[in-house]
C-alpha cells in the first residue's frame, strides 16, 4: 500500500478512535484548559483536550499529541503522539508537521527515516513553520543528495495533493 494511502489509513483509524472513545461528557473548552494548566493540573488539561479532540476540534488533537509526546497529564507515548500529530499534520497545522519530521529525524515511535524526516520538514517549511527550515537544514546534512531529492520529490506530491 503506497505511503499516502497507509497514511490516511491510519488517520481515519484514530479519527474514528478519538470519536468513539469519548466516554467523557461533552463540555468544557479552550479556557477550562488554559485554566487547568495555569494550575498546572495537566491531567484536567488532558480531559480538556480530549473533550474537544472528540468534537473534531484539530488544534485539541494537535495538542493531545504534544500532551502524549512529552507525558503530561497522560503517560508518555510516542506512538499516540505520533498519530495525532499526522492527523493535525494532513488538517494543514504546520507545528504538528514539523513534529511528525521530528519524530522521523529521531526515530520516536517509528523506525527512524530521514527522508521522511526531510519531507515533513519541507511541508511544514511551506506552511510556514520557521523552526522547520533549520530542521531540514541540519537533517540535510546527514542524507545524500539522492535522499534529499527523493524527500522533496515526496513533499510536492504531498502538497499537491493537500492544497491549502
Amino acid at each position: 500500500m503506497p505511503y499516502s494511502e497507509q497514511l490516511l489509513a491510519a488517520i481515519r483509524t484514530v479519527i474514528l478512535g478519538l470519536l468513539l472513545a469519548g466516554s467523557c461528557p461533552v463540555y468544557g473548552g479552550w479556557d477550562e484548559a488554559a485554566n487547568a494548566e495555569n494550575d498546572g493540573d495537566y491531567a484536567k488539561v488532558f480531559s480538556e483536550y480530549r473533550q474537544l479532540a472528540n468534537r473534531g476540534d484539530i488544534h485539541a488533537i494537535h495538542n493531545l499529541g504534544v500532551m502524549y509526546y512529552n507525558g503530561f497529564g497522560i503517560y508518555r507515548d510516542y506512538g499516540e503522539a505520533l498519530q495525532c500529530f499526522l492527523i493535525a499534520a494532513e488538517y494543514g497545522i504546520a507545528d504538528a508537521q514539523n513534529n511528525v519530521g521530528s519524530m522521523y529525524a529521531r526515530g520516536l515511535g517509528v523506525p527512524q527515516d530521514l527522508v521522511k524526516a526531510r519531507m515533513w520538514f519541507d511541508i511544514a517549511a511551506a506552511n510556514g513553520e520557521k523552526s522547520a527550515i533549520d530542521n531540514r537544514t541540519i537533517i540535510a546534512t546527514h542524507m545524500n543528495p539522492d535522499e534529499i531529492a527523493e524527500a522533496r520529490k515526496l513533499a510536492r506530491e504531498w502538497l499537491e495533493e493537500h492544497p491549502q
